[in-house]
C-alpha cells in the first residue's frame, strides 16, 4: 500500500557529497540490497553495474521516475571544503608481511584531498509507497548519510517517518523535488545531463532533466 510520506533526519555532523543531489530511492535501493546479500554485497564491485542488484523499490513510479524526492538539506548552507589527510597507521603494521612500506607512491602513500561537505543538522525527504517497509529498512540498516560515514560525516542522531497527507514527492509549490526528465514534463525552466534513477553513478542512467529546486510542470497523464 503506497501513501506519502515525510522523513527527518537529524544529524550529528555535518554531511559530505560526491554527487550534486542525493535521492532517497537510491538511499533506499541500497538499503533494499543489504537487507537481500547481505555481507555479499560487499563482495560486489562498486564501479560495476550489475543487473542483479536492481529489484522493485517500495515505492509508487511515475512514468519513468520513482516518487522519492532529492534531500532538502536544513539550515541551507553552501558547500564547503575540508581538507582530509591520508596517512598509513601503524598500529597493526606488526601483522604485515612487509617489513618496510613505500609511503611515497602505490598503496600505502599519503596524500590530502579536499572533502566536500553541507553544515546542515537536518535532511529532509518526501516520498510516496510502502512507509513500514521503508522505515524498517532505514531503522535497521541506515548508520549513517552521504559519503565517508566512516571518518565521522553525516552521523544520524534521530530519524523521524510520518504519514502526510499531500505528495510532494515529484514537485512542490512548482518546484521539481528530485530529477525529471523532461520528457514528463509540459513545462519547464533550466535544464541538464542528470542520472535520473538509480544506481545515480551510472553515466547510461543520464538524460535531459530538470534539477530539484526548478520550475516545472508535470504532463497532464501523470498528473
Amino acid at each position: 500500500m503506497h501513501s506519502p510520506f515525510k522523513i527527518t533526519i537529524k544529524l550529528g555532523s555535518p554531511i559530505c557529497l560526491t554527487f550534486p543531489f542525493l535521492h532517497l530511492d537510491g538511499i533506499v535501493a541500497y538499503l533494499d540490497a543489504i537487507d537481500k546479500f547481505g555481507q555479499k554485497l560487499f563482495e560486489f564491485s562498486r564501479m560495476e553495474y550489475l543487473p542483479e542488484l536492481e529489484r522493485p523499490l517500495p515505492f509508487k513510479k511515475t512514468g519513468m521516475v520513482y516518487n522519492a524526492s532529492a534531500a532538502i538539506f536544513l539550515p541551507e548552507a553552501e558547500m564547503r571544503f575540508i581538507r582530509i589527510y591520508k596517512r598509513f597507521e601503524d598500529k597493526y603494521s606488526d601483522v604485515l608481511k612487509k617489513k618496510k612500506l613505500r609511503i611515497g607512491s602505490g598503496f600505502f602513500r599519503s596524500f590530502a584531498i579536499a572533502e566536500p561537505y553541507i553544515p546542515a543538522t537536518h535532511v529532509i525527504f518526501y516520498g510516496n509507497g510502502n512507509v513500514k517497509r521503508i522505515k524498517y529498512l532505514f531503522e535497521n540498516y541506515l548508520i549513517g548519510i552521504g559519503n565517508d560515514i566512516r571518518i565521522g560525516f553525516g552521523a544520524i542522531r534521530d530519524i523521524i517517518i510520518e504519514n502526510i497527507n499531500n505528495d510532494y514527492s515529484l514537485i512542490k509549490n512548482g518546484m521539481a523535488m528530485r530529477t525529471i526528465p523532461i520528457k514528463m514534463l509540459k513545462d519547464y525552466e533550466d535544464t541538464a545531463y542528470i542520472t535520473y534513477k538509480q544506481p545515480y553513478w551510472y553515466k547510461t542512467n543520464a538524460t535531459l532533466c530538470v534539477a530539484p529546486g526548478m520550475r516545472c510542470e508535470l504532463n497532464e497523464k501523470y498528473i
